[in-house]
């Protein structure tokens, strides 16, 4: 496979026209998943947005009628370039969301803002037909019940804090969590031509681009990046499972190309967010709202990648 322009020449593509907004960390956002405050201080870089990260917006929420955080007024976008802190089987919940198509997404969606009262009123769990013949619905309710049940009950309280993430670009600076690191605002760029850290996929030319969440979604899909046939038996296996998720990290060359971005160890930046080819074949509602960019060359897994972030009309 060609190699991108910025893995062969070690250069970077860059528009003249680059449209760009700040944004700030998104502090009270980790503090809501129970990272310490002085944590966010000491391990400044692993909290951190620096430059070539993909932000996603997190000041939106997927319950905004539970979430306080979501309520606060900002005058810039709260970002986070890292899930790290949020509880692994939360993030699941997510990507299953993520995995669902029409009209099972908001139907599944209404039905989880109403889970903590379906303890005590049980009339409500049959207020949907749809929830009942799912079989992944029916085995993601029996994990839920487990939660209510064991000592994982502790998830609950951050249940409700799940972000409806949404992509805003790619940074050209560098912010911190913590307000005794440094900035803590730093330019995103939501537009124009650049050169990225590509994810675990291949890319050609031409592509739509999506972005997917680093080691959970990555059992839901094929090795050119399309969704398996059974792709919500296979998360539901590896989040809830015996093993848990297996943390694949890229060995050897790739391994040394995540490093060389600053990403792929957990001493720098883990649990991130990465770009990968766009399929329509058996993709999911949440993939197609992810869809942000288009690939302008081709690269192979863990390249640089040149694409062209159009997130705007989209």
């Amino acid at each position: 496979m060609a190699t991108s322009l910025g893995s062969s020449v070690g250069t970077r593509v860059e528009s003249a026209s680059r449209h760009m907004l700040q944004g700030r960390v998104h502090k009270d956002r980790y503090l809501s998943w129970n990272v310490d405050n002085e944590l966010l201080r000491r391990n400044k870089n692993q909290y951190s947005m620096t430059k070539d990260e993909l932000v996603v917006d997190s000041s939106s929420s997927l319950f905004p009628a539970r979430d306080h955080v979501c309520k606060q007024p900002h005058p810039y976008p709260r970002v986070v370039t890292t899930w790290r802190g949020l509880d692994e089987k939360l993030m699941g919940v997510y990507c299953f969301l993520m995995a669902q198509g029409l009209p099972t997404y908001f139907e599944l969606l209404k039905y989880l803002e109403k889970r903590p009262a379906l303890i005590a009123d049980a009339a409500l769990r049959d207020y949907n037909k749809r929830m009942k013949e799912d079989k992944h619905i029916k085995r993601f309710e029996k994990i839920l019940n487990e939660w209510d049940n064991d000592d994982t009950k502790k998830l609950w309280h951050q249940f409700h804090t799940i972000p409806d993430f949404r992509v805003m670009g790619y940074s050209v600076g560098t912010a911190y969590a913590h307000e005794y690191n440094g900035d803590t605002i730093a330019s995103v760029m939501i537009g124009g031509l650049v050169t990225v850290q590509n994810g675990r996929y291949a890319m050609h030319t031409g592509d739509p681009v999506c972005w997917y969440v680093q080691y959970v979604e990555e059992v839901c899909f094929d090795p050119d990046g399309k969704r398996l046939e059974d792709h919500p038996s296979k998360l539901l296996d590896s989040l809830y499972g015996a093993g848990g998720i297996a943390h694949v990290r890229p060995t050897g060359k790739q391994g040394h190309a995540m490093r060389n971005s600053g990403f792929g160890d957990t001493k720098l930046k883990d649990n991130i967010f990465l770009p990968k080819p766009f399929f329509f074949e058996n993709a999911s509602f949440g993939d197609t709202r992810r869809v942000f960019a288009k690939c302008l060359s081709n690269a192979a897994p863990y390249e640089r990648v040149d694409i062209m972030i159009a997130s705007q009309s989209l």
